[in-house]
This record gives C-alpha cells, sequence and structure tokens, in this order.
C-alpha cells in the first residue's frame, strides 16, 4: 500500500516534469514564430515605406490585387493562368491612368519587393545597365530543368558559356541549315496536306510545333528526327507542362522553398517533366558523343582533321552541339554543362518559334489583304516552282519580315524577363527621381512596353506595315520594341552592339526558321482564322501562346 501511494505520486509528479517539459517547448516555438512574424511584417513595412519614398506606385484600393499582411499582394494572385496575366496587365494600366509619369510599381511578395516597368522609358535605365544584369530568384526556378546554363546562370560562368557558345550562332553556319529547315517545312505541308482531305478545320498548334522541334534536333544537335509524325508528343507535351506548373510556383510564395515544393504533389508531378525531357536531350547527347569518341578512336591523328572538316563551315565555325562537344574534348566544359545547354537551346530554340508562328498565322488568317499581299510576294520571288528557299530568297520577302517584326511586337514570344538588384538604381526622368531599392526584383512585361500609347498608334491593331518605308517600326524609340530582351543580357540570338561585342545569335535562328516555314505554308496554301486574334485568350506561361492553339480553315493554293 505504502510502495503503491509512493509510485502513484511519483508517476504523477513525472507527468507534471513532462508536461512542464512540453509547455516550455511549445511556449518556445511559439515564441520564435511570433517573433519571425514580426520580423517579416516590420521587413515589409520598412520596404513599402522605401517603396513609397521611392516614387514607385502599387494598387492600393483593392481595386485589383489586395496587400495582405505578411504576405503582401501574394494571395491576391488569380490562379488560372489567363486571368493571371490579364490581372498583371490591368495592374500597369490602373498606375499609367492614376500617375501618367510613373516609370515603376510593384507588388509585395511577403517582404519581396517585386517591381513592374510601367512605360519603356522606365525598361531603358534598366536595360542598358551594365551593373545590375543578375537574371535572380524567378529564374531559379528554371533550374530543375535548365540546370544553370546560359539562361540561368551569370557572373564567370555565363561569360564563360557565352565566349564558347556565340560562334556556333554566326550567320554563315545557320546557313548551313536552311536545307534542313526546308525539308522539315515540306514535310509538314504534306501531313498538312493529307490532314484537310479529312478535316475541314486544323488546329495549327501540333503541325507547327512539332515541325519547330525537328528542325532543331537535326540542326543544332546534328541527330536524325522524323518527330512530326508523333502528334501530342511526350517531350513537347512535358515542357508545356512544366511551364504551367513553374508559373504556379513563380506566383505562390509558400512553394518557393524546395522543400515544400518537392513534397508538394504538383512539385513531384514536376520532377516527373523534368526527368522525361533530361532523358530525351541526354539521348541525343550521349549518341553523339559516343559517336565523336569512336571517330577520335578510329582517325587518330587524323580525327580532327576529318570530323571537324566536316562539321565546320569555311571560316572553321560549328554547329551548336559539334562546337560543345569540341569544348567537352578539350576539358572546357563537362557532359552536365551540355546537357544545361543543350536543354536550354531546345526550349528557347524550338518553343519561342512555334509561338511566334503561331500567332503570325492567326493574323494573316484574319487579315485577308495581309494574307494576299504576302502570296503576291511569295509568287513574285518563287514562281510556281516547289523548288527550296534559299538565303537570298528569303532577303527578298520583305513584306513577310515586316509580318514577323509586327507579329512579335503584340505577342512577343517571352513575355516578360526580370532582373534583380543588388544595389540601389536612381533613375530620373525630367525633374522626377524614382528610387529601385536593392534586392528589388524588377520585371518587364514586353506584351505591354510593346502596346504603349506613347510610343505606338493603334497598338492593338496587327499593322505590318509599320515596319516598311520609315514606318513606326522603323523610326522607334529603341526600348519600346524588344521581343528578345535587349542590353548586355540580351537573349543568344539577338544582334546588340554594347559590352559583349556579339554580332550575331539566336534571333537569326529563329528568324530563319520562321521565314522557310511561314514561306511553305504560304506557297502551298491560303487560309481563315476561326476566331478574332484580339479575342483569344493569352496564356503567358513564359511562353506567349494562344489558349487552344490556333484554328484555321486550310485549303490548298492551287487546288
Amino acid at each position: 500500500m505504502i510502495f503503491s501511494s509512493f509510485f502513484d505520486i511519483f508517476e504523477q509528479k513525472s507527468f507534471f516534469f513532462l508536461d512542464s517539459e512540453l509547455i516550455k517547448f511549445s511556449s518556445t516555438v511559439v515564441i520564435l514564430i511570433c517573433s519571425f512574424i514580426l520580423y517579416l511584417h516590420h521587413k515589409k513595412t520598412k520596404i513599402e515605406r522605401e517603396l513609397v519614398a521611392g516614387n514607385i506606385l502599387t494598387v492600393d484600393d483593392g481595386s485589383i490585387q489586395r496587400n495582405f499582411p505578411i504576405f503582401g499582394h501574394a494571395l491576391s494572385f488569380d490562379f488560372d493562368p489567363v486571368a493571371f496575366f490579364r490581372q498583371l496587365n490591368d495592374f500597369v494600366d490602373h498606375l499609367k491612368q492614376k500617375d501618367p509619369g510613373a516609370l515603376y510599381g510593384y507588388h509585395l511578395l511577403g517582404p519581396k519587393p517585386s517591381l513592374f516597368v510601367l512605360s519603356p522609358e522606365g525598361a531603358e535605365a534598366i536595360l542598358k545597365s551594365t551593373v545590375h544584369i543578375r537574371k535572380g530568384l524567378f529564374y531559379k526556378l528554371f533550374q530543375d530543368w535548365l540546370g544553370t546554363g546560359l539562361l540561368t546562370s551569370h557572373g564567370k560562368k555565363w561569360k564563360t558559356r557565352r565566349r564558347l557558345l556565340t560562334p556556333a550562332f554566326h550567320k554563315t553556319v545557320l546557313a548551313d541549315f536552311v536545307e534542313v529547315m526546308n525539308e522539315k517545312a515540306a514535310k509538314m505541308v504534306d501531313i498538312l496536306k493529307e490532314k484537310i482531305k479529312t478535316e475541314k478545320k486544323i488546329n495549327m498548334h501540333w503541325p507547327i510545333t512539332l515541325c519547330a522541334l525537328d528542325i532543331i534536333i537535326q540542326t543544332a544537335m546534328g541527330a536524325e528526327s522524323d518527330i512530326q509524325f508523333e502528334e501530342n508528343n511526350s517531350y513537347a507535351q512535358a515542357i508545356f507542362d512544366w511551364m504551367e506548373l513553374t508559373q504556379i510556383r513563380h506566383k505562390s510564395i509558400w512553394y518557393w522553398p524546395d522543400l515544400i515544393w518537392n513534397l508538394s504533389p504538383i512539385g513531384r508531378r514536376q520532377k516527373k517533366n523534368v526527368t522525361k525531357m533530361h532523358s530525351f536531350t541526354k539521348k541525343i547527347i550521349w549518341e553523339r558523343w559516343n559517336h565523336f569518341r569512336e571517330l577520335k578512336e578510329e582517325l587518330g591523328d587524323d580525327f580532327e582533321a576529318t570530323y571537324f572538316a566536316e562539321k565546320c563551315d569555311s571560316r572553321g565555325r560549328m554547329a551548336f552541339l559539334d562546337t560543345l562537344l569540341k569544348s567537352l574534348d578539350r576539358g572546357e566544359i563537362d557532359l552536365e554543362g551540355i546537357r544545361e545547354e543543350v536543354d536550354t537551346f531546345m526550349f528557347e530554340g524550338h518553343d519561342t518559334t512555334a509561338a511566334a508562328l503561331l500567332w503570325a498565322v492567326q493574323e494573316i488568317g484574319e487579315n485577308w489583304e495581309v494574307m494576299k499581299k504576302l502570296h503576291e510576294e511569295v509568287e513574285l520571288v518563287f514562281g510556281d516552282s516547289d523548288r527550296p528557299a534559299t538565303t537570298g530568297d528569303l532577303d527578298k520577302l520583305t513584306f513577310l519580315e515586316a509580318v514577323m517584326k509586327e507579329t512579335l511586337r503584340k505577342f512577343p514570344s517571352v513575355t516578360m524577363f526580370s532582373r534583380e538588384f543588388d544595389s540601389d538604381l536612381l533613375v530620373e526622368k525630367g525633374e522626377r527621381r524614382f528610387k529601385i531599392p536593392a534586392g528589388a526584383i524588377v520585371t518587364i512585361n514586353c506584351y505591354k512596353l510593346h502596346r504603349d500609347e506613347t510610343h505606338w498608334k493603334e497598338p492593338e491593331k496587327f499593322d505590318p506595315s509599320r515596319w516598311l518605308d520609315g514606318g513606326s517600326g522603323e523610326t522607334r524609340y529603341a526600348y519600346s520594341y524588344f521581343p528578345f530582351s535587349a542590353g548586355p543580357r540580351n537573349c543568344i540570338g539577338q544582334r546588340i552592339r554594347a559590352i559583349i561585342s556579339i554580332y550575331f545569335e539566336f534571333f537569326q535562328f529563329a528568324n530563319l526558321t520562321n521565314k522557310i516555314i511561314l514561306s511553305h505554308l504560304l506557297r502551298n496554301f491560303t487560309w481563315k482564322s476561326t476566331r478574332k486574334t484580339n479575342e483569344i485568350p493569352v496564356l503567358a506561361e513564359i511562353i506567349t501562346r494562344p489558349k487552344g492553339g490556333i484554328d484555321i480553315i486550310l485549303e490548298e493554293k492551287h487546288a
């Protein structure tokens, strides 16, 4: 009895002791959480005061977005991708109406300031900067697929990779691709001719996407491809799914930590997409690298003279993957580095091209006068022949060039890009001064700036004549049109005369592809769009695409 009472008392005290420790631990956790929340609130409030003092505007009436405690505007982003893009554009319009002279507006993603450029003049100060060139936080979300390749890297690695890759985009190298581009475009035409025997209405999404992918696999990668017969191709579909999920992560700050993202259902789904995309490109790389090593062993001392003589143009320049394999053989890059650059180019090289072509087909099909002029131009250059297009032919297609420029004005393939600032930037406009604080992410929305009414008359109108005979496109303010970015961090493909003197890059590859595919379509077909362009919902999940693709009534031209 005595022992029983003793143990009863002991157990009660033990439980009391354990309860006390649990209470202490719980109290500590609560205090830490509260302290962290107060820290975030203080940091958010401090940066808001700094932004307001720097003449940076925001929407403060809740009409488009609400600024929540702790989370800022992050909780008010629309989940639907079409509505989200419309919300961002409405944000710019609202602030410009509120203050027409303002250059920047801001969202707060928690305590992280995210600034939006409101006018081309605001973009100039950022794009001309030789200091603020780091792409920053949002581009880190690309690294699960692209790693730290040319698109996502910075500093010494970025400069080294750019030096290695620049020769692969010289015009003499790209000119050698014309034969393959013609072959793939002709194959697409044949597929479409078969389709219209049984289908009146054609959705151009897959024919154009697969043609662009087919071209890049065989030109830049040097691999044989017959991918155009694989409608709903799993690799291309994985890219579309990856872009959708990446945008969700981009606007949801709770998904930014890798641990939470990787454990979430959509994070696991994203991992499957990445695995599928990596497998596709790794297969191409390994096949080419094994062939490279086999030939090197077989040919011995004659290898370089034989292999590179076949792969080089008259000035010793090689195509994309051959350039990388040579750098790998010299120890200048490893296989993972090649995978990063191949994935980057596969993404930028086919998806941006396909998106621009889709919008061009839509605009041409809606504007009969444009279609008529294009038919007249291709007939003048090619007549009734079905011969492949040459670079000389393409240079003569000036109206087609104007059509592509106007398409990219209305629908730049990459809608938005950003910079993250490591130090403050002061921008002056007249008597006003604007301060972009260190730590801010600044996003440039090309879609809106290309439609700025100060610089573009009737910006919603599709008017290729802007780009002919000294039109507004030819005499424009430089920073009112930059579909492939501008400045020292510009897309691997735009002509620049800036910090890095690279004269010919990816834009020329895309432009060549666009003109060859469109010229083949125009030589063989006439078409009519089934929807009005300005009423089509725009998906801006990294790449600007029409929701639902582009439906056209397609007919053979000489049927």
